[in-house]
């Protein structure tokens, strides 16, 4: 095992420190120096999108959770994705592959087409994500301690 790759409840902990002890500006500074910050916060704006296409009208037949339940998760998910959590990234690439989740949501409520897109776009930054590793986190924990 790489020594240089972190735990995610040390990444929690960043963020975590992040948040207590900096103002805006410099929490903006420190998750500007995390090379995945980007990509996370990509992906959570595809679960946002999401979100925003889901109403008491729903469809959720396809799927095993009402609505209630789906957004519930779903914004759990949003507030982890923030802290570049890849144990939820995992779980938001399941939903991703075909007939998961999202994609009988999409299909069952007439946004199929849209999803297609989004899924394509998910893919292309997990695969990024997956190439990379966590090695960027532990110099920015140096430099905050």
């Amino acid at each position: 095992m790489n020594e240089k790759l972190l735990e995610q409840s040390e990444i929690d902990q960043l963020f975590q420190c992040l948040t207590e002890n900096c103002d805006s500006v410099s929490y903006a500074y420190f998750v500007a120096k995390i090379k995945c910050y980007k990509d996370f916060q990509r992906i959570a704006d595809l679960l946002k999108h999401i979100k925003n296409s889901i109403s008491t009208e729903t469809n959720t037949i396809w799927i095993s959770e009402n609505v209630r339940s789906f957004l519930y998760s779903l914004n759990t998910d949003l507030a982890n994705l923030g802290k570049c959590n890849f144990e939820t990234l995992e779980k938001v690439n399941i939903h991703f592959l075909p007939t998961g989740t999202y994609q009988e949501m999409a299909i069952s409520n007439g946004w199929g087409k849209e999803y297609i897109k989004m899924s394509s776009e998910f893919d292309r930054i997990y695969k990024r994500l997956k190439n990379n590793d966590k090695t960027n986190f532990r110099s920015i924990l140096k430099k905050l301690f």
